[in-house]
């Protein structure tokens, strides 16, 4: 079997740090679904720098000159990550989290479902999954009310739980903007005006240049 080697893992973390300071780390989204009794819910994601090690799987070498995620991801983002920085990753679950950990920046392509997690497995601690049937992103809670990721995983999302619900949009801001105006993605057949949206959603929801959908001419 190939050895993965500090080397391959750097050159992958490198790319993904570029990836996830430019599109990701300054973003916010919010994420409208709804449940199997049509009720329609919300909740958002941000992707802080501290988040990221952890997404990689990599270890900091006890004799590293960084202490902490926020060296790891500003010593990726100025790929000044060094093999004397991280632990032999061969062998470790490394390999499979930067195999996968490219496809984070297009999240929302593959977020067409979403879900509380309730698998109990050992190896995976989260609080909600979002994702389709070969790919998914689990996030946990914070205090300031966002979901932050802890793992993307290749797997179909229904191993994670059973109260599944249909992404039926998704909102990008910037973090320091305090309304949603950016509508990434909504899903074949929804209507955005005619959802009803919680109240304190709506609230930072900009739906001016919105064009609803056709209608189905007979």
């Amino acid at each position: 079997m190939k050895t993965f080697t500090k080397a391959n893992a750097i050159a992958k973390t490198i790319s993904s740090a570029v990836d996830y300071d430019r599109y990701l780390k300054d973003n916010k989204f919010l994420i409208i679904f709804r449940k199997k009794d049509a009720t329609i819910q919300c909740f958002e994601i941000r992707f802080p720098e501290y988040a990221f090690m952890h997404l990689t799987g990599l270890k900091l070498d006890n004799d590293s000159e960084l202490h902490s995620s926020k060296d790891f991801y500003d010593a990726c983002c100025k790929k000044k990550l060094s093999p004397k920085d991280i632990k032999n990753p061969d062998g470790t679950d490394a390999e499979r989290k930067l195999a996968i950990l490219p496809t984070l920046i297009n999240f929302i392509h593959y977020s067409k479902m979403t879900l509380i997690f309730s698998n109990g497995r050992p190896v995976l601690r989260c609080d909600r999954v979002v994702g389709t049937t070969n790919y998914c992103l689990a996030l946990n809670s914070t205090k300031d009310g966002y979901y932050v990721p802890v793992s993307c995983l290749n797997e179909d999302i229904r191993n994670f739980g059973n109260d599944i619900s249909q992404v039926v949009a998704i909102f990008q801001a910037e973090l320091k903007e305090t309304v949603y105006s950016n509508i990434r993605n909504v899903a074949k057949g929804v209507n955005l005006k005619k959802l009803s949206i919680p109240a304190q959603y709506m609230d930072i929801i900009d739906l001016s240049n919105y064009r609803e959908p056709k209608k189905k001419v007979k």
